[in-house]
């Protein structure tokens, strides 16, 4: 059944190996300059800034109109968020691309960008310890350099996908975490065994999920890099055409932090579940018919991490 039932609709998105190529390439200019371990810690939030940039782009001169006059409280946040039609935004004039308009004062300029994302972005780049990275990039005199190569990568929603981008950083994290003398499962759980999880998910609901709308509430406890969901997404679509599996917009950035690629217990891992039909939270715990998915251990504090992700699913369901 599960052959029959995933055949080749969840093979590697189109562009994914030209992507993970692109960036890998664009890791051998730190080579002299940081350890083979380090690399991940400088290319991975690069392509998360990328990323956003990227998804920010369409919106992004009517948040700066917006932006004018208001202040930095939370009903202000909550405009611009709206404006942007995502989770964040950022109410720098200056773009991944015109930052390097300037390159005596690059460094400068990136900070300026970045410290001008919402609170929820800059949290996920502190993560990475970003701006060490910025102050070691430019003075090993490759910040720019580096920089340039990211802003030809082409991350646009209309070219790769959500899932397409969950593949890119899945396989690089895989990379890096080979070079640090990591095991990647460590981080995130191989999609064929996802795959095979989320089957069993619903092994039980063929009937109910063939209605004219069924409904589905997905949690996953220790959201990583959100394959969980993602996969979840494409199992009910192919159940049901009808069905739309939607995820929280901010999801998929949380998904891109590093605490969330080792820490089950944060406010962060609390992503919305994907569901096809977006609903208040409150309503979803109250949902009958949700499911669970989650792989919270990861070889390091196994039984504390598990222990977590039962807690918060009891709060889910109560």
């Amino acid at each position: 059944m599960i052959d029959e039932v995933w055949g080749s609709g969840m093979s590697q998105p189109a562009g994914f190996a030209d992507k993970v190529a692109f960036v890998w390439k664009v890791a051998d200019k730190l080579r002299g300059h940081f350890k083979p371990h380090e690399y991940g810690s400088v290319m991975l939030p690069l392509l998360v800034l990328r990323r956003l940039d990227a998804v920010l782009a369409p919106t992004k001169a009517e948040v700066l109109e917006r932006a004018k006059g208001l202040d930095d409280s939370a009903g202000s946040r909550k405009v611009l968020e709206r404006v942007a039609g995502q989770r964040f935004y950022n109410t720098s004039p200056l773009t991944f691309v015109t930052l390097l308009n300037d390159d005596k004062h690059v460094a400068a300029s990136l900070r300026a960008y970045v410290n001008a994302f919402s609170p929820v972005a800059v949290e996920v780049l502190e993560e990475y310890r970003f701006d060490d990275a910025i102050t070691r990039l430019d003075k090993a005199g490759i910040l720019y350099q580096v920089l340039g190569d990211f802003a030809d990568l082409d991350l646009h929603p209309d070219t790769v996908s959500n899932d397409a981008m969950g593949y890119i950083f899945e396989e690089l994290l895989r990379r890096f975490s080979e070079m640090s003398n990591e095991t990647a499962g460590e981080h995130y759980t191989p999609r064929e065994v996802i795959r095979l999880m989320v089957d069993l998910l619903f092994a039980e609901d063929d009937e109910a999920l063939a209605g004219e709308r069924p409904v589905r509430s997905i949690y996953d406890p220790a959201a990583g890099t959100g394959g969980m969901l993602t996969v979840a997404q494409h199992r009910l679509a192919q159940r049901n055409a009808k069905a739309h599996a939607d995820v929280d917009p901010g999801a998929e950035l949380r998904c891109l932090s590093p605490g969330q690629l080792r820490q089950a217990p944060t406010a962060r891992a609390n992503q919305r579940p994907g569901t096809e039909h977006t609903r208040g939270a409150a309503q979803q715990r109250a949902h009958p018919r949700g499911r669970t998915v989650a792989g919270p251990c990861d070889g390091q504090g196994c039984q504390r991490d598990t222990d977590q992700c039962q807690l918060q699913t009891a709060s889910w369901i109560a």
